[in-house]
């Protein structure tokens, strides 16, 4: 029960994570920016099929090891977005990317 609540705590902060690359894409006209700006696009866009795709029960759709396969693969997939967003962070509050 306690996996499933930090499941679905994941796939809701992916899903924000998503929506303020994309809002800072959009609004912000972070689109205009060079290396940022599509990076941004990436983050938002990977953020929420990731997110999305840790709400679905897949593990009822894909029965056996393969359901259970497909979550641990989003669910690295969403560790490797925010440890890659919080490394570029860092990057450029530190000199620059």
């Amino acid at each position: 029960m306690i996996f499933k609540a930090i499941r679905i705590l994941g796939a809701f902060a992916l899903l924000g994570v998503g929506a303020v690359h994309l809002q800072q894409y959009y609004v912000a006209d972070y689109s205009g920016v060079p290396t940022i700006g599509p990076l941004f696009f990436l983050n938002g866009i990977g953020s929420g099929l990731l997110g999305i795709t840790l709400l679905f029960p897949i593990e009822r759709l894909l029965k056996g090891r393969s359901g259970s396969a497909v979550v641990g693969a989003a669910a690295l997939g969403g560790v490797t977005i925010a440890a890659g967003s919080l490394a570029a962070l860092f990057i450029s509050e530190n000199g620059g990317l």
